[in-house]
């Protein structure tokens, strides 16, 4: 049926089948909606629920019809209204039956129906929303108050944002930054390859981590460790650059003023160890005796030193060896002053036993109390023939002789413990051909389990020097080989 124009009234009479059929649909859309609609009077009633209303707020129809928007958490007088016909929105917190809330976002619009006005609301529960406004209102917070510098730039490099700190650090306000690319930061004081491996990485959505030397606004130097990547969108295309980068110029300052502390004391340490090794006597050879030594330090300097010297008009011939606990500087300086004591001892005329006895006495204040050093003595008596030996933590040694031959044992506790304790003095006699082998522990751990012919002092001294450049020493290696010849 055709709608029907009555020309004498002006009056345009619509098809009541299409009048019924866009009833229906509205009908239709208002209970099937997702939103939550209602419909108020001018007093605020609620004299329409859709669906979703029901549903939302947990009210049975009947019960809901009979209340008001203040009864939900908002009155109808406190929305925003004016002479014409409003529409607005608005956000609110909004109480379920059961006691429970949530955020509300309420849009509104004043409407007539028969010839009355009444307000149309679509409300949505936007609780998702307002947490992730939080997060990102925290988020933001956390960057800006961030310690490290934050920058964003679009895939040209052209920068988009810049934290608090990045002003802090560089000098450039936030509006001088913006729209500028990073590379005003550059000092020109590192090559090209950095910049291109960044760009060849970051392009390629992979992350670049590195050191920048940058250039403040006013063209201070300053050190930076960065970290930068890509942001994808939804659709993973590289859309940003973030870089998230830490003013490291104070850390850099103390590495360099450490690493120059370290090669100072190194070039320090190293003059140590020449000094030490420069007070060892050298090898001897004559008519009386041959003399060749070992000396080899764990690190630059040495916890061992050792000593012999002539006395009594040349004819007879004092040593010693002396291994001090630990390693390092303290521990080479330990030894140095027991080498000094050790001279002023040994070159006393009594005998061996008591010049160990005084130097334990005396060297007692050399030491902490977890630290002592192990010594062996011995005197070659030229005149007599006799040999001479006093042990003192050193408690062995290599002989070849008509009495003895092997491994020589002897008693003796270490020297910087104790001040009143007791040695022992040996003594045997020696001959031409004899051979005698004094050594460091830490040269005896290494020749442990290993056969010599002590007979022969050629071969027994090649095969010591071998063991010291062994890679599977960890101590300092010294030794004193006697041959009489």
């Amino acid at each position: 049926m055709a709608d029907t124009d009555n020309s004498r009234t002006g009056v345009v009479v619509m098809d009541s089948h299409k009048s019924l059929e866009q009833v229906h649909i509205f009908e239709l859309l208002w209970r099937s909606a997702c939103e939550v609609m209602l419909l108020l009077d001018n007093n605020g009633r609620i004299i329409e629920a859709n669906d979703a209303a029901i549903i939302t707020y947990g009210y049975d129809r009947e019960k809901m019809l009979a209340m008001t928007l203040a009864d939900l958490g908002r009155g109808l007088s406190e929305l925003p209204q004016g002479q014409q016909v409003c529409c607005g929105l608005f956000e609110a917190v909004h109480y379920r039956s059961d006691g429970s809330s949530f955020p509300a976002e309420l849009r509104f619009c004043e409407v007539e129906k028969d010839e009355q006005k009444r307000v149309f609301l679509i409300i949505r529960n936007i609780g998702e929303r307002k947490r992730l406004e939080n997060n990102l209102r925290y988020l933001s917070y956390a960057i800006e108050q961030s310690p490290t510098s934050v920058v964003i730039t679009d895939t040209d490099g052209k920068i988009e944002y810049v934290n608090t700190k990045f002003c802090t650090v560089t000098g450039y306000s936030k509006e001088e930054a913006i729209g500028q690319n990073p590379r005003i930061l550059k000092s020109g004081e590192q090559p090209p390859e950095v910049y291109k491996e960044l760009w060849d990485t970051i392009s390629l959505g992979g992350e670049w981590r590195g050191e920048f030397h940058n250039k403040k606004k006013n063209n201070e130097l300053y050190w930076e460790l960065a970290s930068i990547s890509a942001i994808r969108n939804t659709e993973g295309k590289i859309t940003k650059f973030l870089a998230v980068k830490e003013d490291i110029t104070a850390r850099k300052a103390t590495e360099t003023a450490l690493q120059q502390a370290e090669a100072q004391l190194r070039h320090e340490v190293l003059l140590a160890g020449k000094i030490q090794r420069s007070f060892l006597p050298p090898a001897l050879s004559n008519s009386k005796v041959t003399i060749r030594t070992v000396f080899e330090p764990y690190t630059l300097v040495s916890g061992d030193t050792f000593d012999f010297f002539w006395f009594d008009g040349a004819t007879k011939l004092v040593g010693y060896i002396v291994d001090v606990m630990g390693h390092g500087v303290a521990t080479a300086l330990q030894t140095s002053a027991l080498r000094v004591l050790g001279r002023q001892v040994f070159e006393k005329a009594k005998p061996l036993a008591e010049r160990v006895e005084e130097l334990n006495r005396i060297s007692t204040s050399c030491f902490t109390e977890d630290s002592f050093a192990a010594l062996i003595a011995f005197e070659l008596d030229f005149t007599h023939k006799t040999m001479t030996y006093v042990a003192a933590g050193i408690n062995y040694f290599l002989a070849y002789s008509k009495q003895h031959t092997g491994l020589i044992k002897a008693p003796g506790t270490f020297i910087g413990m104790l001040p009143d304790v007791g040695f022992e003095q040996h003594r045997i006699e020696f001959s031409s051909g004899d051979n005698f082998y004094f050594m460091s522990d830490g040269l005896f751990d290494l020749i442990a389990g290993h056969t010599f012919d002590v007979r022969s002092y050629q071969d027994t001294t090649e095969r010591l020097s071998e063991f010291v450049r062994s890679s599977k020493r960890t101590d300092d290696a010294t030794a004193i080989l006697l041959q009489i010849p």
